[in-house]
């Protein structure tokens, strides 16, 4: 079937889109949920620069968030919890035996029963500019496997992004220390103060678009 990738940026909010993911069929797709998640098993985390994008997007989400139990809010990022069906996987590994289980590798099977807090049977139930870079920049294993542009080219644009944010997080979380704030003691007051620092944006390349056969 053929599907697509492109690379797309809205406010130094960077996204690849996979025109299947949410009919993935590579290994990270897999689930024993019932649910076509694609490669949703991750429990999202929102450094600083994710909630310095966000703040300039949609303030109001980052509020609406905290308020949720299973969010828990750290000095310096915001960790989302999703679900874990653990009677589900132990019964996994119970009904099958090491030569069925071979061909998954070293992949942790785990994240077969892992779903993302915002996921739901349409996909995920949030924008792409209010999610962490890491969720928006993915690139799963039979992508990576398809083409030698991707590879190449997205794989480098993702890694240098990721340095970007490393480095603005380091950054950002001095300022905090500077004025003696956190997000888990301050959290409004940490918000408002973050709105008002200017950074500098990331330096995109223009990627092309590929087309492929999966």
């Amino acid at each position: 079937m053929k599907q697509g990738i492109s690379y797309e940026v809205t406010n130094n909010t960077p996204i690849f889109k996979c025109s299947f993911c949410k009919n993935c069929t590579s290994m990270e797709g897999t689930n024993m949920l019932g649910i076509k998640r694609g490669c949703c098993f991750y429990f999202p985390k929102y450094s600083l620069v994710d909630i310095k994008n966000i703040i300039k997007f949609k303030k109001d989400f980052l509020f609406n968030l905290i308020t949720k139990k299973n969010v828990i809010i750290h000095d310096y990022f915001i960790e989302v919890k999703g679900t874990f069906d653990k009677t589900a996987y132990n019964n996994f590994w119970e009904n099958h035996t090491e030569d069925d289980l071979l061909k998954y590798g070293d992949f942790d099977t785990s994240l077969f029963f892992k779903k993302c807090f915002f996921i739901t049977p349409k996909g995920c139930s949030i924008d792409f500019r209010l999610r962490p870079h890491q969720c928006n920049l993915y690139l799963c294993r039979k992508l990576s496997k398809s083409s030698k542009y991707l590879r190449k080219n997205y794989s480098r644009e993702r890694k240098d992004y990721f340095a970007y944010c490393n480095y603005i997080d380091i950054t950002l979380s001095q300022y905090l220390k500077d004025n003696l704030l956190t997000l888990k003691n301050n959290f409004k007051q940490s918000v408002n103060f973050l709105e008002k620092i200017k950074i500098d944006n990331f330096f995109f390349s223009k990627l092309e678009n590929i087309s492929y056969n999966l």
